[in-house]
């Protein structure tokens, strides 16, 4: 029984872990490969080409964004001060 939150959530971490490298090793003896340049997650953590970031945008199904830094946009409080 953990003493404290903090311990219970290392435990569970712990445990997490442990699973995982189960299903690895278990993947792994029956031939799977787990290649890591299938990972979807690395278009979140992980700085990418912009070829590479399209194509995992595209497995996640999103749609691309034109953004643009120019244009012109007025300001309409600065056109309202009074010096």
């Amino acid at each position: 029984m953990a003493r404290s939150s903090i311990e219970a959530e290392y435990k569970a971490l712990v445990n997490a872990a442990a699973e995982v490298k189960w299903l690895h090793g278990f993947l792994y003896e029956l031939g799977t490969p787990v290649p890591s340049k299938d990972q979807l997650a690395d278009i979140f953590t992980k700085p990418l080409s912009s070829s590479r970031f399209a194509l995992l945008r595209t497995n996640l199904n999103g749609l691309p964004v034109q953004l643009s830094l120019r244009g012109h946009v007025k300001d309409q409080s600065l056109s309202q001060v009074i010096f």
